[in-house]
């Protein structure tokens, strides 16, 4: 169970909640006189903590403080779970959708910018590990790509330790060991496997080509936000929309027919999941951008022939085999 550290609309309350949690972040609010929103919980697994970030805050700015005051011992692997944000260190910025993943490194500043309400799932990694595992790779932070199978592992286990139903005797000094140490394992291939933009470009066979990889890595990045459409594609990319367009044609199927049957991809290969049996169809539906289960169950209904129960009540026949 998640321990609540605090849940207000007092900004100083938060502030000094947030920095007992995660360090010496600062909170600046979205407005003078607009309603602040700031839900703070946290969970230990023996070593390894998780905290759950919930806030409307215009900026979190965390300065790295010199000299004994440094606090060394973490890095942060964060999960936007709700909403959308921001993350800027180094003169970089990182876009952040739910789903994303990205690293953190506190031994330098860095500032998070919610864009509006959203909400973080933050696990603190020992730092000396996660330096040993990413030994020899050239950059130290910043978002890591869903493209590659340990990127789906290591976002699929953070989103199970963000799970408020998880058992409390998941907290026994083995089991949270175990737990880091496979955060660890899957997080330095996905690392190594997120190429930063524009490298794709040089080992593409031609731009478009790699313009469309791109669109397509950054599609299956923000499935579960609901507001994923070929504009926002577009303006991510920094590309226009009919440019954008037609890429897709080239492969006869347009940018939103692709968002739509990979989410459909996305939700089958849930309903098809034993572990996932307890959430309902609806909430895996949610899971991946789906706002009307209506709507949800006859196009699903249309790709596969078959209702979302009756494909999982047969995937489970078989996965029971």
């Amino acid at each position: 169970m998640f321990q609540q550290v605090c849940s207000t609309h007092d900004i100083d309350t938060w502030s000094r909640s947030l920095q007992g949690v995660c360090g010496l972040f600062e909170t600046q609010p979205a407005h003078e006189h607009s309603l602040f929103i700031g839900d703070l919980r946290y969970r230990d697994f023996a070593e390894l903590r998780l905290a759950r970030i919930r806030t409307n805050a215009a900026r979190l700015l965390y300065r790295a403080p010199g000299g004994d005051r440094l606090d060394d011992r973490y890095c942060f692997l964060v999960m936007q779970t709700y909403g959308r944000s921001r993350i800027r260190q180094d003169g970089e910025t990182t876009e952040l959708s739910p789903g994303s993943l990205a690293l953190i490194d506190p031994t330098r500043s860095c500032e998070i910018l919610p864009q509006g309400l959203m909400e973080h799932a933050s696990l603190h990694l020992e730092r000396s590990r996660v330096c040993r595992s990413l030994r020899g790779a050239a950059r130290s932070f910043g978002k890591i790509g869903a493209g590659s199978v340990s990127a789906r592992l290591l976002r699929g286990l953070v989103e199970q330790l963000a799970d408020s139903t998880l058992p409390a005797h998941a907290t026994c000094g083995e089991e949270g060991a175990a737990l880091q140490e496979a955060l660890l394992q899957l997080l330095a291939p996905a690392w190594k496997a997120a190429r930063p933009h524009g490298e794709a470009d040089a080992e593409a066979g031609t731009p478009a080509a790699a313009l469309r990889e791109r669109a397509c890595r950054l599609i299956d990045e923000c499935l579960p936000d609901p507001c994923l459409g070929p504009k926002l594609v577009a303006r991510q990319l920094g590309t226009s929309l009919r440019q954008l367009h037609r890429l897709f044609e080239e492969s006869d199927e347009s940018v939103s027919r692709y968002i739509l049957h990979r989410r459909l991809e996305r939700a089958a290969s849930n309903l098809g999941d034993p572990a996932l049996t307890s959430r309902s169809i609806t909430e895996l539906a949610y899971r991946w951008g789906f706002t009307d289960s209506t709507h949800f169950s006859r196009i699903f209904k249309r790709r596969y022939d078959c209702s979302p129960r009756q494909y999982r009540s047969r995937a489970l026949a078989v996965a029971a085999v």
